[in-house]
């Protein structure tokens, strides 16, 4: 079958609900014989006389009424459904499904989102957890979190932080085994892999800025999961590189000992995926800016250097002071001892954990 325009149909219901071309062509802003030829080809088009045309009057046929009894239905559902997403993108609302990976997400993500459903009472927030790499449209997610040195060109990125590694060990293994001194020596340990990060059997360790030498380990145990992989790695199973985001407490603590912290890795960036820039949804887009605000950007005022801090799920209460004239950071830990400031450094832009359960980048 050949479909009209919706113009033609448009134009038809325009005539019976004015009463004549001329009111209707008014209506439209248009001319009369303009409007005519339009209902003319819809006739054509259904070969079946919608008007009954006098010189005096103008009424529908049998077949004119039946078929705008129907259209103005369709009319009205469309109006209705134009209504509805113009309704979604007023403002923040609907159903916002999220995905994240596990260890990120429930240490990092989950603790802020009783903060933005509280800003955006109209979303309902469907937030699952997965390492898996996925696709946002054939899975359905509106949203992804995902952690890695590549991106998937198919969709946005929106980088809201760097994820930085270090390669730990509890003492209990340090003891039992012996501490590696050089990159090398871990070829006669036992180490800890996650499967899901690119090139996992091979560490490569930069040193002043260049890669200084690549291992490729016999992985003693592989897991899918970062949190997995770190209770391993406290519980004296090995040695593991795990995300700083997950262990700056541990580190902080000496519960895990920090191996080789004079060596890098290759950056990997926390990313936020979504699949249309410019038919952004406001749920898409608030929960976005919500994420950058909390986790990805600096306080004003502060500026950035090569020395950041981290303070990784430190529940300790945290007090920032700084001015305009005197850009440096003032930090004071409430609740510890006067003069001990347990921090671990890292040479590189990472996140400090407030008590109030933001996330704010600090640079010196």
């Amino acid at each position: 079958m050949n479909y009209l325009g919706i113009n033609d149909i448009a134009v038809f219901i325009a005539v019976v609900e004015n009463g004549s071309f001329t009111a209707a062509a008014r209506y439209l802003n248009t001319t009369k014989s303009l409007t005519s030829k339009y209902v003319t080809r819809l006739e054509d088009h259904l070969g079946a006389k919608l008007f009954l045309r006098t010189t005096r009057k103008m009424k529908l046929t049998e077949a004119g009424k039946l078929y705008y009894e129907n259209v103005r239905k369709g009319f009205n559902e469309l109006a209705q459904a134009e209504e509805a997403v113009s309704f979604l993108h007023d403002k923040p609302r609907g159903k916002l499904r999220v995905n994240c990976p596990l260890s990120f997400g429930v240490t990092h993500i989950a603790p802020l989102m009783g903060a933005f459903l509280e800003r955006y009472p109209e979303v309902l927030l469907d937030l699952t957890f997965d390492d898996k790499k996925l696709d946002i449209v054939d899975e359905g997610y509106d949203v992804t979190i995902r952690v890695s040195k590549t991106l998937d060109g198919r969709f946005v990125a929106r980088a809201i932080a760097p994820c930085n590694h270090a390669i730990v060990a509890s003492s209990g293994y340090l003891k039992a085994f012996g501490t590696p001194k050089e990159p090398s020596d871990l070829l006669n340990h036992r180490c800890i892999a996650y499967q899901y990060q690119e090139d996992f059997a091979e560490w490569f360790f930069k040193h002043n800025g260049s890669i200084n030498e690549k291992i490729k380990i016999d992985a003693y145990m592989t897991s899918n999961n970062s949190m997995a992989i770190r209770e391993a790695a406290l519980n004296g199973v090995g040695i593991a590189k795990i995300p700083t985001f997950l262990i700056g407490d541990d580190i902080r603590c000496e519960k895990l000992i920090h191996l080789f912290s004079d060596y890098r890795f290759a950056p990997y960036t926390i990313n936020i995926l979504y699949s249309d820039r410019k038919h952004l949804a406001p749920k898409v887009r608030a929960f976005t800016e919500f994420l950058l605000e909390r986790i990805g950007s600096p306080p004003p005022g502060i500026r950035a250097s090569s020395v950041s801090l981290l303070a990784n799920n430190c529940r300790t209460s945290l007090r920032s002071c700084y001015t305009s004239k005197k850009p440096e950071l003032a930090l004071t830990l409430i609740g510890l001892p006067s003069g001990s400031i347990h921090l671990t450094i890292f040479p590189q832009s990472l996140l400090i954990n407030v008590a109030s359960l933001s996330y704010v980048r600090i640079f010196l």
